[in-house]
């Protein structure tokens, strides 16, 4: 008698919470190497609904519930071996959010992405860093403190954000803000945003472990981290 292996061969988590333009899981995984059995985990499956363009409090909390259950249930299957993908459409905070609970416990995470002409992209995170760094300025305050609050964390591919916009935002949510990390790109001339592609993801990834480690042990007190993605959806 066969029996049931407790990890998947590869295991793919589908953030499909946008309305628009969302991604067949099964076309998806056509477009990978390898006939290893995968496991399919999608957001709308755990209580996520799919929303429109432009943020709302309601909506990002029903989002992140959603991508928690989500992982929480496939973790039991992803073992050290099991290939891990990630693939949909859905804002930019959850696919931070995603990135940031998964990156911690599993290095082998590909990202699946088609983009508007139709070519397959696959960034690998546990690739090896190339020469060339995907943030131009890391702006990483050095006052360490133990009091309690939360950190910004701003990740930029190109624009600049206004350090006002930050700060009124944590004034409507009532919550201390400690310290704003910044970590931006500068594009190439004539550009608004500096691409995220296969050859620079795995530095990206680098760089944010890294940054985000320094959070930790920077403050102590820290209550959780507000991350703000600024980008092109």
């Amino acid at each position: 008698m066969n029996r049931h292996k407790r990890h998947a061969e590869r295991v793919l988590l589908m953030l499909d919470l946008a309305e628009e333009n969302q991604l067949d899981p099964e076309q998806v995984l056509e477009q990978c190497t390898g006939s290893a059995a995968a496991e399919i985990f999608s957001a709308t499956d755990f209580g996520g609904i799919r929303t429109g363009r432009g943020w709302s409090a309601e909506h990002r909390r029903g989002h992140s519930a959603a991508i928690e259950a989500m992982v929480t249930a496939a973790r039991l299957r992803i073992g050290f071996r099991t290939e891990l993908l990630v693939s949909g459409m859905a804002g930019l905070a959850s696919h931070a959010e995603l990135g940031l609970r998964i990156s911690s416990w599993h290095d082998d995470v590909t990202v699946v992405n088609r983009r508007k002409g139709g070519q397959w992209d696959f960034c690998s995170i546990s690739g090896t860093p190339d020469g060339e760094p995907y943030f131009d300025q890391i702006q990483f305050p050095r006052r360490p403190t133990s009091a309690h609050g939360r950190v910004a964390v701003v990740v930029s591919s190109g624009y600049e954000v206004d350090a006002e916009l930050i700060e009124s935002f944590f004034e409507r949510e009532h919550e201390p803000l400690l310290s704003t990390v910044t970590l931006r790109a500068v594009p190439p001339s004539g550009a608004t945003n500096k691409a995220v592609t296969a050859h620079n993801t795995p530095a990206l990834a680098r760089s944010l472990c890294t940054e985000l480690e320094k959070i930790r042990l920077m403050y102590p007190g820290q209550r959780g981290l507000a991350v703000f993605v600024v980008g092109p959806i």
